[in-house]
């Protein structure tokens, strides 16, 4: 019993590490953004957080 409950702890272990190493990924899609009063030397970043379709009103 007790060799399985360092298995097992070994497996969390080791699944909580590569967890941690997961990357995020930006599309590249050819979108411009423009910032006003933008400050030297910052370096300005943006992610999609959401994604969706528009309706075929095109209002939503």
């Amino acid at each position: 019993m007790k060799k399985l409950h360092k298995t097992v702890g070994v497996l969390l272990a080791v699944l909580m590490i590569l967890s941690l190493s997961v990357v995020s990924f930006a599309a590249e899609t050819g979108k411009t953004l423009t910032i006003k009063n933008s400050v030297s030397g910052y370096t300005y970043s943006a992610y999609q957080v959401f994604s969706g379709t528009l309706s075929t009103d095109k209002k939503t």
